[in-house]
């Protein structure tokens, strides 16, 4: 229907990272451009959604004319825009801080915060969602005294008050870091990301957590692939029935990363259990043997009934495995011609 591209004004290194639809169907892009004397200049453009014409453009440089950017946009149910990322603050003798912007619709500022962690380190917002009520919930990493790099989550209001903020740091002290955030009709938010666990003698380990409108935990999970390798969560997004999916990439033994994705049932504010299959090799060719692995991922009690095979190989040989929590004893699997698999 339509392509539009962005050059900066030096034709340097320009990015775009975040992307978001309003109510009218318009579309924000939020990233970053490379500029002669300022660095790197966080830029935000929207775009008609029918022509893609330019609607208006904006630019904030920090004073220390080092790196801003964006990793993430929102937009509320006024069409107001909202801006997750990063700023260089080393004029206050600060690292990277978390940035937050609120535009209008028509690209005023409203409002920006800035945030930085009690050690002056490098934090910044990597995810940013909004609710029915248009609160805002920001998401990824901020570096402590305690814990190093650990990863946060904030619940703003409309008008930029703070109204709570809970971060996360793993028993082994590394790093950890939220990259996606996503909340419910009953505005309970997750926060999804990764945490180290060398302590374990595994990698990085994929890492959800959920916590109510209040901000009270209410479940949290981690999951670690066979290889001990590094698995992390990258995207969150719930469905029209409130059904959660998460993706990101995992390693398999002899493959690199594979692409996981996990869809947990209809949330209602509980916690949920999930379920998802990973494919060994990524690609077998017709008629050869395949292994699927069922995961069951445990952030509740609550059970998932059936889910669907991702594709149909006729006359192949398919095993099945499974990795669940002893709680949840062992699962039966049948399946039918169609390819669901009923536990």
């Amino acid at each position: 229907l339509w392509t539009t591209t962005y050059d900066g004004p030096i034709s340097g290194d320009d990015r775009a990272y975040g992307l978001a639809v309003d109510s009218a169907g318009d579309v924000i892009v939020s990233g970053y451009e490379s500029t002669a004397t300022q660095g790197q200049n966080l830029r935000t453009i929207k775009y008609a959604g029918a022509t893609g014409a330019t609607m208006w453009s904006a630019t904030y440089n920090a004073p220390a004319n080092g790196s801003e950017g964006a990793w993430d946009v929102a937009t509320d149910s006024l069409k107001n825009v909202i801006i997750a990322g990063y700023e260089d603050r080393s004029d206050l003798g600060q690292a990277g801080n978390t940035l937050i912007i609120k535009y209008s619709s028509t690209g005023s500022t409203l409002w920006m915060r800035s945030v930085n962690g009690d050690t002056n380190g490098t934090d910044s917002a990597w995810s940013v969602a909004v609710d029915a009520s248009d609160n805002i919930y920001v998401s990824g990493q901020v570096n402590q005294s305690v814990g190093g790099d650990n990863a946060y989550l904030s619940k703003y209001d409309s008008s930029g008050t703070l109204l709570w903020s809970r971060t996360y740091n793993n028993p082994s002290n590394s790093f950890d870091v939220f990259y996606a955030t996503a909340v419910d009709a009953s505005g309970n938010v997750v926060a999804g990301g990764r945490e180290v666990r060398s302590d374990l003698g595994q990698g990085d380990n994929w890492l959800m957590v959920q916590y109510d409108s209040a901000g009270n935990l209410l479940c949290s999970t981690t999951y670690n692939g066979a290889s001990n390798g590094n698995d992390f969560l990258r995207a969150l997004a719930y469905g029209p029935s409130g059904e959660l999916y998460a993706s990101g990439p995992t390693t398999v033994s002899g493959q690199a990363f594979n692409w996981l994705t996990i869809r947990y049932g209809p949330a209602s504010g509980t916690p949920l259990l999930g379920l998802s299959l990973l494919q060994t090799p990524a690609a077998p060719g017709i008629g050869a043997p395949v292994t699927y692995r069922l995961v069951a991922v445990n952030i509740g009690t609550a059970a998932i009934t059936q889910m669907t095979l991702a594709e149909t190989l006729p006359a192949v040989a398919v095993s099945l495995t499974a990795d669940q929590p002893a709680a949840f004893g062992t699962p039966t699997v049948s399946s039918t011609a169609s390819g669901t698999l009923f536990v």
